[in-house]
């Protein structure tokens, strides 16, 4: 705790389902414009263990918003994507001839 606030946020953002988490929930604190939903919670949760250990993740455009922005599925070497018709496309160029 002697290191100060920077040094724990940096420490915390090192372990990739934190970094995840805090950049969702951290982007819905600052949008003060949206409110919260049980669905935001969920979406935290779920992400924040599938992010950091699956190759592709599909979401909604928030999260996708959130997590490419930020750097964290580059990061953690995930693709996100925004639907389905986008994993399909992505699937035919990673597995061509399939």
């Amino acid at each position: 705790m002697s290191k100060g606030k920077e040094w724990i946020t940096a420490f915390l953002r090192d372990f990739p389902l934190l970094a995840v988490r805090m950049a969702l929930a951290g982007q819905l604190l600052k949008n003060g414009s949206r409110a919260w939903s049980d669905n935001d919670s969920y979406d935290i949760d779920a992400l924040g263990a599938a992010v950091p250990y699956c190759d592709v993740v599909v979401t909604e455009k928030f999260a996708h918003h959130v997590l490419t922005k930020s750097g964290i599925a580059a990061r953690l070497n995930t693709r996100v994507l925004r639907s389905l018709s986008e994993l399909g496309d992505l699937l035919t160029r990673l597995v061509p001839n399939s």
